[in-house]
C-alpha cells in the first residue's frame, strides 16, 4: 500500500505535451483514437446498474477504467472534505451513503484543453449508446463531469481485517460527526480515494484533498455506472429517467491551482491604518522552467508518435476492435488500465 503524506510540492516540471502524447497511445484515454472501438455496455439485471465493460471480453466483466484530465471546479458543489456530502441536517442523515464529490471542467491548458472537449462528446455518445428517451442526469453536464467516490462499504469477509479496521478506527472527521461516525463503523469499513501528485508515489491524506485539488489539473480514472427509472404512475418517478455514475479509482494531481495574483494596489491594514502592499523584490530562480516550445519538442523528440484521429464513428455491423487473441487483449488492457502514471 502507497504511503500516505503530507502536502508536498512536486519538484519535478510538468511536461504537458509529453504526458499528452502517451496518454494518446492508450484506449481508456477518452481523448485517444481507439477508445470508441474500446467498450460496451453490459446490462444489469433487476435493480443492478449496467456496467461500462472492455468489447470482445465474451463471458467476463471486465470494468472500463476511463481516463480524462480536467480541472476541478472551485465553484460546483465540492465535497472533499473528510465526511464528504453528509449532512447532520438532513431529514434522514445516513453517513454509511456519504460520497466525496468533485466537478472537473474545461482546463485552460493548452494541450488537455483540446482533449476535454474530444472526450466529453465521446463520452456522451457512451450515455446515447443505452439511454431510454431523452433524460440524462448526474454526469455530463453543460461542458462538465461529475465525479464520485463512496465513502463506507459494508463490512463483508474481504473487507474485515485488522488493517481496514485499524485505517476505519484513525479515519477523523469534524469533532461534532464523531459520534456519528462511531455508529456507522460498527456495520461498515471506511474507503480511502487514491490521490497521488505526478511522479510521486506516495498517497495524500484525506483531510488534504480539498486544498491540494480544488482548482489543480487532474488525471481521473473512473469506471461508469447506468441506472434506469422507469415511469411509473403514483411513484416518485415522473418520467423515464438515466442516471449515470462516475466512480473514481484513482487521481493524479498534475499540476497545482494556479496561486492568486495580488495586485500592486491590494489594501491591506498595518497598525490600524489602510496601506498599500508593496511588490517583494524578486530573486533570481535557481532553475529555469522549461518553455511549452520546449517541453513539444522533447515530446516529439523522446516521446511516442501521437497517431492521427480517425474522423468517422464506429458502426454496428463494424468489427468491436482489430486486436490479436483474446488472452493477449486481455493482457494489453490490463496492462493500459493499471498504467496510471508515466
Amino acid at each position: 500500500m502507497a504511503e500516505h503524506t503530507e502536502v508536498d510540492e512536486s519538484p519535478l516540471t510538468f511536461n504537458g505535451p509529453l504526458h499528452r502524447s502517451r496518454l494518446l497511445q492508450h484506449g481508456n484515454y477518452a481523448a485517444s483514437d481507439g477508445f470508441p472501438y474500446l467498450w460496451k455496455w453490459k446490462q444489469g439485471r433487476g435493480s443492478l446498474p449496467s456496467k461500462l465493460i472492455v468489447d470482445g471480453e465474451e463471458g467476463e466483466c471486465e470494468d472500463v477504467y476511463c481516463r480524462v484530465v480536467g480541472t476541478v471546479s472551485p465553484d460546483d458543489r465540492l465535497f472533499l472534505e473528510p465526511h464528504g456530502n453528509f449532512n447532520p441536517a438532513f431529514e434522514t442523515p445516513i453517513m454509511a451513503k456519504s460520497k466525496l464529490q468533485f466537478t472537473l471542467t474545461k482546463p485552460s491548458d493548452p494541450d488537455f484543453g483540446q482533449d476535454y472537449t474530444l472526450a466529453y462528446r465521446r463520452l456522451e455518445a457512451v450515455q446515447d449508446a443505452i439511454a431510454h428517451g431523452p433524460d440524462r442526469s448526474w454526469f455530463l453536464n453543460d461542458g462538465t463531469m461529475r465525479f464520485s467516490f463512496p465513502l463506507w462499504e459494508k463490512k463483508i469477509e474481504g473487507n474485515n481485517g485488522p488493517e481496514e479496521t485499524a485505517l476505519t478506527e484513525h479515519y477523523t472527521v469534524r469533532d461534532d460527526l464523531m459520534d456519528e461516525k462511531r455508529k456507522t463503523q460498527e456495520n461498515h469499513q471506511i474507503c480511502i480515494m487514491r490521490v497521488s501528485r505526478w511522479k510521486q508515489n506516495k498517497l495524500i491524506e484525506p483531510a488534504q484533498f480539498a486544498s491540494t485539488m480544488t482548482g489543480a489539473l487532474v488525471e481521473v480514472t473512473f469506471v461508469l455506472r447506468h441506472y434506469f427509472y422507469k415511469e411509473r404512475q403514483g411513484s416518485k418517478v415522473s418520467k423515464d429517467t438515466n442516471s449515470y455514475t462516475a466512480q473514481v479509482h484513482e487521481i493524479i494531481i498534475l499540476n497545482s491551482a494556479p496561486p492568486r495574483v495580488r495586485t500592486p494596489f491590494q489594501n491591506r491594514r498595518v497598525g490600524g491604518a489602510i496601506s498599500v502592499s508593496q511588490s517583494p523584490k524578486k530573486t533570481p530562480s535557481k532553475e529555469t522552467t522549461p518553455s511549452r516550445g520546449e517541453q513539444v519538442a522533447a515530446a516529439n523528440a523522446f516521446g511516442p508518435q501521437t497517431p492521427t484521429r480517425e474522423k468517422r464513428k464506429r458502426t454496428d455491423d463494424e468489427p468491436a476492435a482489430s486486436t490479436p487473441s483474446k488472452k493477449g487483449k486481455e493482457k494489453e488492457v490490463r496492462l493500459t488500465i493499471f498504467h496510471v502514471q508515466v
